[in-house]
């Protein structure tokens, strides 16, 4: 399933493109530098290529015209156009001072990782040029590379990540204390439980609660009208009984999310989980004791924000929420470090200025 544009927009973008400065060939015009490493405007290109794909091929509300390109998706009034190439900028600015902190701590590459590398080369230049070189260069240079630049970005992009891994488990993992995932979990989590109602569709089931699916794969039912009414005036219901009424007592009589009954101690809500992104918006912003009516797509949530329980991430019951609750807190922790490097790294912005996701050509193979 494709991920939306939407959604990254409040994200943290984690693994992308960056390098050190380039070979004496080609342009030398600096894009981006950090202390002495920089990235110059061949590499630069050809890091947006490779976003401009990814974007296009992997999240669901990308269009690759003009017309997209240039209207504002962003809150703040930004176009997509400005608003992909910001987060490819922040990944390749976060690369770049991987690659100078990589350096200061000594980390090299093992001759196998090397020849790794070298092997996913040869079969890119076999697949894309029949073995030749010259062939390849001149399809790279669409790009503004040429196949040594590849070799470097390789080598650079798994260096970064090789120090990723060497600062959270070497310097951020053996640190982490009690007050720290605490801190975390009741920052980063927003604990609800809620009653939803759909007002769009239904699901069609057997008699054994099977779904059953059409030809196209779904296995939704829109309402008729007079369901749509009917379930309207549910939603009308609870509403109008949200004062004076038991919560768990309405979402007994009226909710239509298995999950909600689910996980009836309460259900653990953080920005970057696959969820509606209307109702996280809102549920996160929420303080304990409040309760939101949040319309979406295809239905009503009555949201009731609860008390983030203490040592939450470590009980069975609410497991599910926190499977991945140390890597996202080791994450937080290292992105929190590396922002303040960030902040230092300048930008020619007169030499970018054409450069953008708009203007590049995307670059899917390679």
């Amino acid at each position: 399933m494709k991920k939306r544009i939407s959604k990254l927009i409040a994200l943290t973008l984690c693994a992308v493109f960056l390098t050190l400065s380039l070979p004496s060939c080609g342009k030398e015009t600096v894009i981006m530098s950090y202390k002495d490493y920089t990235v110059n405007e061949n590499y630069y290109t050809y890091w947006l290529s490779r976003f401009k794909a990814n974007f296009i091929y992997n999240y669901s509300d990308v269009e690759d015209s003009d017309e997209y390109y240039d209207s504002v998706i962003s809150e703040d009034g930004r176009t997509a156009n400005q608003v992909m190439t910001d987060i490819s900028d922040d990944a390749i600015k976060n690369y770049l001072v991987s690659e100078y902190l990589c350096d200061v701590y000594g980390l090299k590459l093992t001759d196998a990782i090397l020849e790794s590398i070298d092997g996913e080369l040869e079969r890119i230049l076999t697949e894309q040029a029949d073995g030749s070189k010259s062939v390849f260069n001149g399809i790279a240079a669409d790009y503004g590379i040429n196949y040594k630049m590849l070799r470097d970005i390789y080598i650079i992009e798994t260096k970064s990540s090789m120090f990723y891994e060497f600062y959270t488990q070497n310097y951020i993992k053996p640190s982490i204390k009690t007050e720290d995932k605490e801190n975390f979990c009741k920052g980063d989590y927003a604990k609800a439980d809620f009653i939803y109602i759909s007002t769009e569709f239904k699901f069609n089931v057997d008699e054994s609660g099977n779904y059953i699916y059409d030809e196209t794969g779904s296995y939704r039912l829109p309402y008729t009208a007079d369901e749509k009414k009917a379930q309207l005036a549910k939603v009308s219901e609870v509403e109008g009984k949200l004062n004076g009424t038991n919560f768990n007592s309405l979402r007994a009589e009226y909710n239509e999310d298995p999950a909600a009954d689910q996980y009836v101690n309460g259900y653990y809500f953080y920005a970057e989980m696959p969820y509606n992104q209307t109702v996280l918006n809102a549920v996160l912003t929420m303080s304990p004791g409040e309760i939101k009516r949040i319309d979406c797509e295809y239905g009503v949530y009555f949201m009731r924000r609860l008390s983030t329980e203490s040592d939450a991430y470590t009980k069975d019951e609410n497991s599910d929420f926190f499977d991945d609750f140390e890597t996202r807190l080791i994450d937080s922790i290292f992105n929190e470090m590396m922002e303040a490097e960030l902040a230092k790294v300048v930008i020619n912005e007169e030499a970018k200025k054409d450069i953008t996701i708009k203007t590049v050509k995307p670059c899917v193979y390679f």
